[in-house]
């Protein structure tokens, strides 16, 4: 059960991605994913992966994921904007599974190679469950 801390969150956030969906340029680019995540996972390792998005707002890091090579992205937003993502996804939704549920109920079929969440879980008051259900969707070795 979210906090009422947690659910203002999630709706704050989801205001904010309604009313902002563009994620085009740089703020959109694999360079930027790069910046992110390297060096300590280096954006050509992404190529080629099954990967969750945890806080996918408007489909930003979605994108920049599979740009960089991904094989399917599992993007999961619980706030309001769930339909902008599902909007900014929709060319690529063959390779997209949508949750419109918070972190900690990720469920995949399939195990993943890897989860990443930019900018997310600080703001979650109890991260554990998160934490916990990402691990529990990796296969073994993932990061």
């Amino acid at each position: 059960m979210k906090t009422p801390k947690d659910k203002k969150t999630i709706a704050d956030f989801g205001e904010q991605w309604t009313r902002y969906q563009d994620n085009s340029g740089f703020y959109g680019s694999v360079g930027l994913l790069a910046d992110y995540l390297e060096p300590l996972f280096p954006i050509e390792e992404v190529n080629g992966l099954r990967v969750a998005d945890i806080g996918s707002g408007s489909g930003r890091i979605v994108a920049m994921l599979l740009q960089a090579g991904a094989e399917h992205v599992v993007a999961v937003e619980p706030s309001d904007a769930f339909h902008v993502l599902a909007s900014n996804t929709s060319d690529v939704a063959s390779k997209v599974t949508l949750i419109h549920a918070p972190g900690d109920q990720l469920k995949v079929e399939h195990p993943l190679d890897a989860v990443v969440s930019l900018g997310v879980l600080h703001h979650i008051e109890d991260p554990g469950p998160t934490v916990r259900a990402a691990h529990a969707a990796l296969r073994p070795g993932g990061k």
